[in-house]
């Protein structure tokens, strides 16, 4: 498991060493320590039970509430991850999922909400979500209008070199990066937090034109101690829509993305990199099975990287990188949609993909995979009960999933906002409280305090103004 950026605390590096372990052996462990603190407490209160606690201080009172508290937590977090699933095997379908349907859990939507988190000074879409170490959210680039279709020089939609900071204790947004933001204008680029806490951007459109988009090469890290944006090395390739992946060894695998206008037939789409951020220079490495958008990227505990892509004829399909022998493999057999697709990495480091797809506008569909990386193998792909598109997929501190999006056909107009949650433990989507405003493109970045902010993106038809809003969900609150 890795671990979140800013959680440095002992507990947090105790937990997730265990968490390493695997769910058998850490529930072990767990049951284990947990009767030997009671242990421990049984015999001091045989021979003190009075005298002890009052002979001590409130400072001490307060520590073995603390440890008392501790064990209880230990306990409850043993007997949920021991009732979860081995990361080592498949789990055992629902009745609902034995016949390839994954329906809602109950009549009554899952508890959670959004509200209103602030605005920016301009609307945008195509942009990047950064969550930093100190609990802030670098909002970047991106363009001021939907721009899905226009090829031929669209006025308004090029891209912005704006940069913001949202702060999640006042609500606000902020610029940052001096005047001028980024040292390039970018939409559709690459964002990653990198081991320094630093962000690496890269990649994107950089300008539109009568042929088409213009893809860039060119990178930049913002550091975030000085509110600052500086050029790095450039990639070997021009790339737009591309995908970022922090590995285990601090550097950074950039995989995917077209190469924009003008399309070289033989090279449309860009070769994998690697990026190193000692040297800030670009290598190239293996060569990936099939050349496509990489929709989807997440490292696994082994150190691998999971990716889904998807090549210009589709449909979706899965591959693991190696970053020692720097090598692509295939992994199927798979069953991804060939429509929509997102992804998120489970907190027992199976990785949960959902896909739309469907013969036509009227018959959406929407599939669901957990890829498993001890056996690099799908569980059967089951058809869920809800119709999603232009949707994201965000992993909430208890270990659900958040998707975000539309429902609906996507030609529609007006569309319907819609926010379901998928539980991994019981194998069910549920609606949940539904954001105000029916966006694509958007962005939605979970926060250290459990909410997840989502930000920008616009309505599905072209040359509309981008939102400049943001919204915040939290999973606690009741509707």
């Amino acid at each position: 498991m890795n671990a979140r950026p800013g959680f440095d605390a002992p507990l947090d590096r105790t937990i997730d060493a265990w968490l390493d372990l695997g769910p058998t052996e850490l529930s072990d462990r767990v049951v284990e320590r947990a009767r030997a603190e009671v242990h421990r407490t049984r015999q001091r209160t045989v021979w003190r039970p009075v005298r002890a606690w009052t002979a001590t201080g409130p400072r001490r009172q307060l520590g073995y509430l603390a440890v008392a508290a501790f064990v209880v937590a230990l306990l409850g977090v043993g007997l949920r991850i021991a009732a979860t699933p081995s990361v080592g095997t498949t789990p055992s379908p629902s009745p609902k999922a034995s016949i390839g349907v994954i329906g809602p859990a109950s009549a009554n939507p899952a508890p959670g909400g959004f509200h209103p988190a602030g605005a920016m000074a301009t609307g945008i879409i195509d942009h990047t979500a950064t969550l930093l170490r100190d609990g802030h959210v670098l909002v970047a680039g991106g363009r001021p209008s939907v721009c899905s279709g226009c090829d031929l020089g669209t006025p308004n939609t090029n891209p912005m070199a704006g940069a913001r900071l949202y702060d999640p204790t006042s609500g606000t947004f902020s610029s940052t990066g001096g005047p001028n933001g980024m040292t390039t204008p970018r939409a559709n680029h690459v964002a990653v937090l990198l081991a320094d806490g630093r962000v690496l951007l890269a990649g994107g459109d950089g300008a539109n034109s009568a042929v088409g988009m213009q893809a860039i090469s060119t990178a930049e890290i913002f550091d975030p101690t000085k509110g600052s944006f500086s050029p790095t090395g450039s990639m070997a390739y021009r790339r737009q829509q591309g995908n970022a992946t922090l590995l285990a060894d601090g550097r950074v695998l950039i995989a995917g993305g077209n190469q924009g206008a003008p399309f070289d037939p033989a090279h449309e789409f860009a070769p994998p990199e690697l990026f190193d951020p000692a040297t800030g220079a670009f290598t190239l490495t293996g060569s990936s099975a099939d050349r496509g958008f990489v929709r989807y990227a997440t490292r696994l505990g082994d150190g691998r990287v999971f990716l889904v892509v998807a090549p210009i004829d589709y449909p979706f399909h899965a591959e693991l990188y190696d970053p020692v022998q720097g090598t692509f493999a295939s992994v199927g057999p798979t069953q991804l949609g060939d429509y929509w697709m997102v992804g998120a990495h489970l907190h027992d480091d199976r990785v949960l993909v959902v896909t739309g797809g469907g013969p036509d506008l009227d018959h959406r569909l929407t599939f669901v995979d957990v890829f498993d990386p001890r056996t690099d193998s799908f569980a059967p792909t089951r058809q869920a009960t809800i119709d999603l598109f232009a949707f994201t997929a965000t992993l909430l501190e208890d270990g659900r999933v958040l998707l975000v999006g539309l429902t609906g056909r996507p030609d529609a107009t007006p569309q319907t906002p819609f926010a379901a949650i998928f539980d991994p433990f019981t194998d069910t989507l549920t609606p949940t409280g539904a954001p105000a405003i029916a966006r694509q493109g958007q962005t939605a970045t979970p926060l250290f305090d459990g909410r997840v902010l989502v930000v920008g993106g616009g309505p599905n038809v072209d040359t509309r103004p981008a939102y400049d809003d943001a919204e915040l969900y939290d999973p606690a609150a009741i509707r």
